[in-house]
């Protein structure tokens, strides 16, 4: 039997925080993003990713790993959500949501970001509530910086060939995401 094997090809997209929308039915919980219209959806490649081998790809041709490696997966990026860490994957079909604490059973919990494995060899990334960035002006009196936060997401995914073999991918298939960060308002009060 031939099997796919992973090779080292890369794939990326970007997101903007400043984008979210305030809503408590599937939108940011937080508060509305400062860079109105900014992307919050992605959607990158996995083609060049995996060689598919004699036996081609199947259908579909990339899947999610099982529950149990996506969560260690997403334990293992060290992300956060409002202080809540990111780590708990929910798996329906071909859309992986990542959640903080115990997931959508978890009345304290709350959606951070999907990924819809769509059937042409690539994912949407969908922003749903803010990352926590590392801010370089956090600690020390300055103005805000729109950092940024770049994750591989490759570790959730696995290429099948068409007779079933399975291979995690083991390149790069990451998405930046950009913090969005307070604006102030400029009001003339005349007395």
């Amino acid at each position: 039997d031939d099997v796919p094997v992973p090779t080292s090809g890369t794939s990326s997209g970007s997101v903007d925080e400043g984008g979210l929308t305030s809503s408590t039915t599937g939108g940011d919980l937080f508060g509305d993003g400062n860079d109105h219209g900014a992307a919050t959806s992605a959607t990158v490649s996995l083609s060049g990713l995996v060689s598919f081998g004699a036996d081609g790809p199947g259908t579909p041709a990339f899947q999610f790993v099982d529950q149990t490696i996506a969560n260690s997966f997403l334990t293992g990026l060290s992300l956060s959500s409002h202080g809540q860490a990111v780590d708990f994957a929910q798996i329906v079909g071909n859309v992986l949501t990542a959640w903080t604490g115990g997931g959508p059973s978890d009345p304290n919990a709350h959606a951070v970001f999907s990924i819809t494995l769509n059937g042409d060899q690539t994912y949407t990334f969908q922003l749903i509530n803010p990352l926590d960035h590392p801010d370089p002006s956090h600690a020390t009196p300055g103005p805000a910086v729109e950092d940024t936060l770049t994750i591989n997401l490759a570790g959730l995914i696995q290429a099948v060939d068409f007779d079933h073999d399975p291979v995690t991918l083991s390149g790069s298939s990451s998405v930046t995401i950009t913090d969005d960060v307070p604006v102030a308002q400029g009001n003339l009060i005349q007395n």
